[in-house]
């Protein structure tokens, strides 16, 4: 089942409908160059800082029988992650819980839901090896997106940004989830920096598996480019 994405980027105005750039908008050849430039760019920042949640959803945690509800921390490339995630304990009858993360290489490590001293060692590994890589989920959005098309200019934290949408399949999400599967129905929204083609706001609605609700909206934003403190093993 084909999936349609919508591709916010920050501008305003919208297309001419003739093919030819008005100055207000990019034609077709003009976005696509424009995105491949946005891949990019974002591939070549070295760290960012980022913020995810779910828009009142909620979407499973493997290691820990937990779901997730926002996930904020920081991206050192390609395999650093510190990271705080504010779940509710499934198992507990959906008590609120606050977990830290730090992955490093292929070792990570992980707070106790129920005890923020106690740090044990993730089985998995690192986060970033196949459950949660935004770089590689950014990436993967913009290069599958089809027929992509400017709808317009907006102001993220006072950057001028253009607003894009297109068509994707969820197979193209693999950065977001441990388990994804292809076919589903996905709509979003990137906004990108007019200038600098610098990611600054993704949304992804649509389920990747079988297990999330239908219409579950991830909600990304970058910042912190090159700002990223050293990650350290726990103490």
């Amino acid at each position: 089942m084909a999936c349609a994405f919508a591709l916010a980027s920050i501008s305003c105005g919208s297309g001419s409908g003739d093919g030819k750039s008005d100055g207000a908008t990019l034609n077709a050849e003009e976005l696509r160059e424009f995105l491949d430039r946005a891949i990019e760019e974002f591939d070549s920042q070295e760290s960012f800082h980022f913020v995810m949640d779910f828009a009142g959803r909620t979407t499973p945690l493997d290691v820990f029988p937990v779901e997730m509800r926002k996930v904020e921390g920081d991206i050192i490339v390609p395999d650093q992650l510190r990271a705080t995630i504010d779940a509710k304990a499934t198992d507990f009858g959906g008590i609120a819980v606050t977990m830290q993360v730090i992955g490093i290489g292929d070792v990570a490590w992980m707070t106790n839901p129920f005890d923020a001293t106690q740090w044990v060692d993730l089985d998995t590994g690192n986060p970033l090896n196949g459950l949660f890589d935004p770089s590689a989920g950014v990436s993967g959005v913009l290069s599958g997106v089809q027929n992509p098309r400017v709808i317009g200019e907006e102001l993220i934290n006072e950057i001028p940004t253009w607003r894009i949408e297109g068509t994707l399949d969820s197979g193209d999400l693999a950065g977001f989830a441990l388990e994804v599967i292809p076919g589903y129905e996905i709509h979003g929204t990137v906004w990108i920096n007019k200038e600098t083609a610098l990611i600054h706001r993704l949304h992804v609605l649509g389920q990747l598996n079988e297990t999330e609700h239908a219409d579950i909206l991830r909600r990304l934003d970058f910042s912190g480019f090159h700002e990223v403190e050293p990650i350290e093993p726990p103490q």
